[in-house]
């Protein structure tokens, strides 16, 4: 109920005259205010609804025009073989809005069949998102940033195919920059060890 319907029930009720004529009309005053809130209530619901209706049409669309960076991001191996079988230039065709390819997506939960399948079709190990939100990351950068034993073995599978272990970020960050604020443990030694192997330094404090 709005304010100024508060307030005038309000008012009615402290003069007392429950049953006059006028309280009857400030009570159905009072019953039309709350319904014309619930009518509000009820548009903003239908609106909400609509706009998740929105939403997930739009999910839809864009999985149906990418779907192998959805499949890689999802670590469904099956899908991912499928969808080169039919397409073996999926790798290059994909990309998000903000850049990332299927090798981006597939860093996210680092599936090793996922890797291998799109290491195999020869998907671009040095890809880079856009910028701006997104700092122009390199796909080691999305993977050395994961934090499992399935990034580390990522890393590995990546470096061997030829990742820039140098690339930096709109931020000046290596992939090393990324590992070495991690929690001391042994994913932080073992990406930095398979980083130092191929070369990688610290972006932020040193020259290549």
């Amino acid at each position: 109920m709005d304010a100024g319907c508060d307030a005038r029930v309000a008012r009615s009720r402290g003069r007392g005259v429950a049953n006059s004529p006028s309280a009857r009309a400030r009570g159905a005053f009072a019953a039309l205010c709350a319904l014309l809130m619930l009518s509000v209530f009820s548009a903003r619901c239908v609106d909400a609804s609509a706009s998740a209706s929105v939403e997930s049409e739009q999910i839809e669309n864009e999985r149906a025009r990418l779907p192998l960076l959805y499949a890689a991001g999802e670590g469904d191996a099956a899908a991912v073989r499928e969808i080169l079988s039919r397409n073996p230039a999926a790798c290059e065709e994909e990309r998000s809005a903000h850049g990332e390819t299927p090798l981006h997506t597939a860093a996210i939960l680092a599936e090793p069949e996922v890797l291998d399948e799109l290491l195999r079709a020869g998907c671009d190990v040095n890809a880079r998102t856009l910028g701006g939100t997104t700092l122009r990351m390199s796909v080691l950068h999305w993977m050395a940033y994961g934090g499992s034993e399935k990034h580390a073995a990522g890393l590995e599978k990546l470096l061997a195919k030829g990742a820039d272990a140098n690339a930096r970020n709109t931020k000046g960050e290596t992939p090393w920059d990324l590992v070495s604020q991690m929690p001391e443990g042994e994913y932080r030694d073992r990406a930095l060890a398979l980083l130092e192997a191929n070369n990688g330094a610290s972006g932020l404090h040193s020259e290549f």
